[in-house]
């Protein structure tokens, strides 16, 4: 992309820059991350800014297409749903349960509430896109589209996906038709009506998953913890994920017989993207998102494109309250895209005549000539040996990961500790826990980092460790199982006893044939 923009502004000698106010906005937004990223953590991930320096080329890329062909962009959409559709036939419609194939689809994604937003985001610019094309055909296979992906976005079973998929296509037909007009004793009845309606349709949401609601109200009460302790700057770019189990491991020492101990697990997400970004940027970080969705708001175009683009934002905008889209790049990308798309179409513009130097033009592309193999090249290398030696499913064929870059990552950094303990090799085991744990401390990673002290001999360590364990994820069972286990192998029959019957005593949320074989074990343990 970079180099695309600097062959055209080239071959053009002299450019002319519109400068608006959603440019403001995101520039202001864009530099604060990267210096928040840069003072506010102790170690920077490479991901991360990797990702930042993306968007923004991603964003003036789109900047420089011309609008008429943006429309295109929807063929783009329907070619990658078809291609997601396709994938979940050959990849996951083997593991599925009989009966609920459809109903699990999920693509590329990592579950299926991202995948039922996708699908609301392709549907609400089918459904406003339809009249930016005049050839009848056309608009059938539009058509036939929002047909079939109503259904896969109803069984993608996504509450936050319905309902700003319901926002959403709201704006774009209002906007396309109209607001009726009502006489006032109509609008009291209209007034009332939807008042009603939206009572019912809240309730029908909150009680449908009670669980699942229930535990993202727990998150936000933690969340406020979070933003106590910084809430002007924030804890820094990427810190909920750094810090969130920590704060959560808190509320439960502290707390230890609160109703959400039965809702909490090992978690990385807001489930509010508005209060993290108030966790990682603090209220600065708020008003400049602020300040890019007014300026986005303030483009007045009538345009018919514009208005389904303003329902996309506004359904981004919706489902951003009650979930996690931007843990999906994907989605980022896309929404990124539409915003880009919609500045484009801002009339209020400064313009800024230059002319492009080819001595400038050489530096920058020097600059990301550099930057893509000093850094995009390593981590398709990382990403390259640990698929391959993943694939092995051999604990031998893993033993040169820790060279790559995405070792000191939670997920990836785990399973090599958990591979390294089943190797005995505890000692390399717990220096590379102990850094995830600084890093990116969750259960699991406390889980394998007692095993590994076990392995040492370091038993108080590994009590200490499983002992967090138990109270960071309060439901769970293993971390008492191992402190049993342990206590048993060592003679001391009152203390594994102890931790056997509050194993016993311990409230059930799922059955699991691996819970099944814990509680026999406890029982022969407690009645001896």
């Amino acid at each position: 992309m970079l180099i695309v923009i600097l062959i055209r502004n080239f071959s053009l000698k002299r450019e002319r820059i519109k400068l608006n106010q959603v440019d403001f906005w995101l520039a202001c937004w864009f530099f604060y991350q990267l210096v928040s990223l840069y003072f506010t953590n102790s170690k920077i991930s490479f991901e991360v800014v990797n990702q930042q320096v993306f968007l923004g080329l991603l964003y003036v890329f789109i900047r420089n297409i011309n609008i008429n062909k943006h429309k295109y962009i929807l063929f783009l959409l329907l070619f990658v749903v078809i291609l997601q559709i396709l994938y979940s036939y050959n990849v996951q419609f083997y593991y599925f349960i009989p009966g609920k194939k459809i109903s699990q689809i999920h693509g590329t994604f990592f579950n299926v509430n991202l995948w039922g937003f996708y699908l609301s985001v392709t549907l609400i610019s089918l459904l406003g896109g339809r009249n930016c094309f005049k050839t009848t055909w056309l608009k059938c296979i539009i058509y036939i589209y929002i047909c079939l992906l109503i259904p896969f976005i109803i069984l993608s079973n996504s509450r936050s996906a319905w309902f700003s998929c319901f926002i959403g296509v709201l704006y774009v037909l209002f906007s396309e038709y109209g607001i009726p007009k009502f006489t006032n004793h109509q609008k009291w009845l209209v007034y009332i009506s939807t008042s009603i309606f939206f009572f019912f349709l809240f309730s029908f949401l909150y009680y449908y998953k009670i669980d699942s609601t229930r535990g993202r109200l727990f998150i936000w009460k933690v969340s406020f913890n979070m933003i106590i302790n910084n809430p002007i700057g924030g804890i820094g770019i990427d810190g909920f994920k750094r810090t969130y189990m920590l704060f959560q491991e808190h509320y439960f020492a502290k707390h230890p017989n609160s109703i959400y101990a039965f809702l909490a697990d090992n978690n990385y997400f807001a489930f509010n993207e508005y209060l993290k970004i108030v966790v990682e940027q603090g209220v600065i970080g708020l008003m400049l998102l602020g300040g890019v969705i007014y300026s986005l708001f303030q483009v007045k175009s009538k345009e018919v494109f514009t208005c389904t683009i303003k329902g996309i934002i506004i359904s981004f905008l919706v489902f951003s309250l009650f979930s996690n889209p931007t843990s999906s790049f994907t989605i980022v990308s896309l929404i990124g895209c539409f915003v880009a798309m919609l500045s484009s179409r801002n009339t209020k513009s400064l313009q800024v005549n230059y002319k492009c130097f080819l001595g400038g033009t050489f530096v920058i592309s020097i600059l990301g000539i550099l930057y893509f193999v000093f850094l995009i090249v390593p981590f398709m290398r990382s990403y390259q040996e640990w698929n391959k030696a993943r694939s092995n499913c051999m604990y031998s064929s893993l033993k040169l990961i820790p060279n790559t870059i995405f070792i000191y990552h939670s997920d990836i950094g785990v399973v090599q500790g958990q591979i390294l303990n089943n190797l005995q090799e505890y000692s390399r085991a717990s220096v590379l826990l102990e850094n995830i744990n600084r890093n990116y401390p969750s259960y699991f990673s406390l889980l394998e980092l007692g095993k590994s002290y076990k392995g040492l001999k370091k038993y108080h360590e590994a009590e200490v460790i499983w002992s967090r364990a138990s109270k960071m994820v309060p439901l769970r069972f293993v971390p008492l199982y191992y402190l049993a286990k342990m206590h048993e192998e060592r003679g001391e029959t009152d203390k594994a006893k102890y931790y056997a019957k509050i194993i016993l005593e311990k409230k059930i949320k799922v059955m699991t044939p691996e819970l099944y074989r814990i509680l026999r074990e406890m029982t022969i343990l407690n009645n001896k």
